[in-house]
């Protein structure tokens, strides 16, 4: 771990999930022949420990980190780029989409413990929306078939998904691609504004997942209290 300031902030940082910072610090190393690394560097890295957050935490934290402004999904994007971090790891588009499908849904117990699973269905919508935004479209990953059903998958599977990734997918997706007809009819009631309210009450639907949270811990708590006295 090396310790850079960006800025006027210092970050503890792991320089092999940034390339563009490991090469940066070896260029300072050889150009200063001292240790610590502790200069400011360019603007483009505004807000890095948001960036990093995300980074290190799973890919997933960005819907939480970003929420519904696409906007700065955009930014994260190219800045994700210049920074030379692999989102996509030479992934084809049948793993990312086995992996979102591979997600599994649950109850009150899996909001306290969220399994493995839907994790990683999670950092591949992630790697969805990726894929969709810097893709170009003769790319043979940019399968537009493929990834409208996988679009139309994610969006329909709130038992696995939040409502933040279901919008950002969904808005992501509308805003690259032009949908067939048919392919809109297929996804007329989850494509339409009245699955998704407002940005606010998706806002809300992550409050309420940690409502469930806490609601469970309290359960569980409460069972544990009990359990000695019910012998």
């Amino acid at each position: 771990m090396t310790t850079i300031r960006i800025g006027e902030t210092e970050h503890t940082v792991d320089l092999n999930l940034v390339p563009y910072l490991a090469s940066w610090h070896r260029f300072e190393l050889v150009a200063s022949k001292s240790e610590p690394l502790r200069h400011e560097i360019i603007s483009e890295l505004e807000d890095f420990g948001t960036t990093y957050d995300g980074i290190t935490k799973g890919i997933r934290n960005f819907f939480r980190l970003l929420r519904c402004d696409i906007d700065k999904y955009t930014q994260l994007f190219d800045k994700l780029d210049f920074l030379g971090v692999e989102i996509l790891d030479g992934w084809p588009l049948e793993r990312i989409v086995t992996e979102i499908k591979s997600g599994k849904s649950g109850g009150w117990c899996d909001r306290f413990d969220v399994p493995p699973s839907r994790k990683n269905a999670r950092n591949c919508a992630f790697r969805l929306i990726y894929l969709m935004h810097t893709a170009t479209f003769e790319d043979p990953l940019m399968d537009s078939n493929a990834i409208f059903n996988t679009v139309l998958y994610v969006v329909s599977h709130a038992g696995v998904f939040l409502g933040i990734d279901r919008f950002v997918v969904k808005s992501i997706y509308l805003q690259r691609f032009d949908p067939s007809p048919k392919q809109l009819t297929a996804g007329t009631f989850f494509f339409s504004d009245d699955y998704y309210d407002s940005h606010s009450s998706l806002d809300l639907s992550y409050n309420f997942r940690v409502s469930g949270i806490l609601w469970s811990a309290s359960v569980c708590l409460m069972q544990g209290l009990w359990r000695p006295w019910a012998k």
